[in-house]
């Protein structure tokens, strides 16, 4: 439905939505929950709400007329790279940050909450400006200061002092809704607008592979370092990928300079 910068304006919102959702959801869900469990479930009423607002959405052209295009796999591997590694480094705080503050003697549940909810509209209120973010940097450049955040983030966190874990989770958040919304851009800007579809069915595996993998990929270095030191690990991790994609960002400068 949107190209060029309108999209990517478009799709910084949807990201800052997304963010803004799951910010709101643990205090509304935990407030609901307090009543009984099962009011939490009253949440899917909206969705019943909405049906009017999708129904009257603008239609593409029946797929059955049009001959879809194949899929470049070159062309989207490193956005697909990009999404799977930004959320299976994100998923360290989301499976750890209970355990980390329960060490550092904070056991409530409301800590943990309020940690991912506050991660959560940091990444809500960064994703909003990712247009203007986009005037100013590349794709892989964006990709590259967002896992330096990251790589921030983490160290922050490892050092398990309430301020610095504060700070992190609100620098992951920040870089989190960033790499959302700059890949699904990234992606659209690489394929035609036939197989978007097909990219996006990639892109959907590559996000909740990460998700999926964590667990399996981060229980045994929780169990040797612990979650401080699994946050230091990761950390590592992150930097190497953000010089990866600052290297990718100045060959294409340079490529761009010499055309």
């Amino acid at each position: 439905m949107f190209a060029g910068r309108t999209r990517e304006r478009v799709l910084g919102w949807q990201s800052a939505c997304r963010g803004l959702s799951a910010g709101i959801s643990p205090i509304v869900g935990g407030l609901a929950a307090m009543a009984h469990w099962r009011v939490a479930l009253a949440a899917n009423v909206f969705a019943l709400a909405l049906l009017p607002a999708v129904r009257s959405l603008p239609l593409a052209a029946p797929a059955a007329t049009r001959k879809s295009p194949p899929l470049n796999l070159h062309a989207v591997a490193i956005v697909y790279v990009a999404i799977f590694s930004g959320w299976l480094i994100q998923y360290l705080m989301t499976l750890q940050i209970s355990f980390h503050l329960a060490s550092m003697g904070m056991a409530e549940p409301l800590w943990p909450g309020l940690a991912l909810g506050a991660s959560s509209l940091a990444a809500a209120a960064v994703a909003s400006q990712y247009s203007r973010l986009r005037e100013l940097l590349s794709y892989p450049a964006i990709a590259a200061a967002a896992y330096a955040c990251l790589s921030c983030a983490y160290i922050l966190m490892g050092m398990s002092s309430l301020p610095s874990v504060v700070l992190g989770t609100l620098l992951a958040g920040a870089a989190i809704g960033t790499t959302t919304a700059n890949c699904t851009a990234w992606l659209f800007a690489r394929v035609e607008a036939g197989v978007r579809g097909k990219a996006m069915g990639g892109f959907a595996i590559s996000m909740f592979s990460g998700q999926l993998i964590s667990p399996f990929l981060y229980e045994p270095i929780v169990r040797t370092l612990g979650a401080g030191g699994a946050f230091f690990v990761v950390a590592g991790a992150s930097i190497v990928l953000a010089s990866i994609f600052a290297m990718l960002a100045a060959r294409a400068d340079r490529r761009a300079a010499s055309v």
